[in-house]
């Protein structure tokens, strides 16, 4: 049955090739611009991780220092997924090297309490003198990376309501076209006693082929594209996308379309009663 439907909704499609050709390609780029969205932040979130692997922070401690408030320290650090390690007093050709922690962020989430830790006056006998302005400079840039992310998840989510949201109506106005153009039939379904929902199904697999149609395209040209354009962090996106996001995209798609075209039916049937 669904193999008829979608074999019937095919062939009413290529019945009206030109407006479904246009809807179809102008899905396909809103389609396209969303995936360019999610694996540019996928590429971006990748390089902060990286960057988040290598984030390093080294102090001086005090000579000598309290060992049992050192391992305390180390403790309280690692229930926060800090890591730290203390390398002891030496000498360089000559040159004399306080002890020193060096402290190492998994996550840079963690840098403010780290640094609340550090600074506790408990430790007093353990950190020596406390350079504020390294500090800062090292704060500064973790909440740069931070801004990033935060402003690259939240452009994904915004887009993606906004795509949404386009895409429900660019297809409910090809649908409310598309109607117009097959009144009659609707007119005789109508006619015959035909339930709404008998009536709309039709259009809605329509809606679905069509979205699923878009996802397929945007894919292909995705593929092209980033191909074409060596600036473009393909080898990082495209695996991404391909393995977590078009096949889910495909189907948020289908079922924006879908209903795209079941809304403008009802918004037709309404219109138009007997």
């Amino acid at each position: 049955m669904m193999q008829a439907a979608a074999s019937t909704a095919l062939r009413n499609l290529w019945r009206q090739r030109t407006l479904v050709g246009t809807t179809l390609l102008l899905g396909a780029i809103i389609l396209l611009l969303l995936l360019l969205v999610f694996g540019l932040r996928h590429a971006a979130d990748q390089t902060l991780q990286s960057l988040e692997q290598r984030a390093e922070f080294s102090l001086l401690l005090r000579e000598p220092y309290n060992t049992f408030e050192a391992q305390a320290l180390q403790s309280g650090l690692n229930q926060i997924g800090v890591e730290s390690e203390i390398y002891p007093a030496e000498t360089w050709e000559g040159v004399a090297i306080p002890p020193r922690m060096r402290v190492t962020f998994r996550d840079l989430e963690a840098v403010e309490p780290a640094f609340e830790q550090l600074k506790n006056p408990r430790y007093d006998q353990v950190v020596g003198d406390w350079n504020e302005a390294e500090e800062g400079g090292f704060v500064t840039v973790v909440m740069r990376m931070l801004e990033i992310r935060s402003f690259l998840d939240s452009l994904s989510f915004w887009l993606s309501v906004l795509f949404s949201i386009g895409g429900g109506v660019l297809t409910s106005n090809t649908f409310a076209l598309l109607l117009y153009a097959r009144r009659d039939e609707v007119a005789v379904s109508q006619l015959v006693g035909a339930e709404p929902l008998a009536i709309a199904l039709p259009f809605v697999v329509e809606g679905v082929l069509l979205g699923l149609g878009a996802t397929v395209l945007s894919g292909v040209i995705l593929v092209v594209l980033l191909v074409q354009v060596t600036a473009l962090p393909g080898a990082t996106m495209l695996p991404y996308i391909i393995d977590t996001i078009i096949v889910p995209l495909g189907l948020v798609a289908g079922l924006v379309a879908g209903l795209g075209a079941l809304l403008a039916v009802r918004r037709y049937l309404r219109a138009t009663p007997l």
